[in-house]
């Protein structure tokens, strides 16, 4: 499991499951996917986050907060004027 995977099963274990959480990784495989299956408050988005950058970033733009690493949803989400924490090396 990669580390960002980690991360969000403990900010998802950690928080009331009234929370609702949109999965906004372009790329999810089969292991990720499986992590959060049986969460009922997990949505994973059927577009194709890759090739369709502006449904993306509605996405991004529908939440309330997004967490993310250093990658294109966090400049989508800042596009979109959504509240965002993210973080990364001071040079990333």
């Amino acid at each position: 499991m990669i580390e960002s995977s980690k991360f969000a099963k403990y900010i998802i274990d950690a928080l009331p499951s009234e929370i609702g959480f949109v999965m906004l990784q372009y790329s999810i495989n089969d292991d990720e996917r499986n992590l959060f299956q049986n969460y009922k408050n997990v949505l994973f988005p059927k577009e194709d986050f890759f090739n369709d950058v502006l449904t993306h970033g509605r996405y991004c733009g529908a939440c309330d907060l997004v967490v993310s690493s250093g990658t294109m949803v966090a400049p989508l989400s800042g596009l979109f004027s959504t509240p965002t924490i993210t973080w990364g090396s001071a040079y990333s």
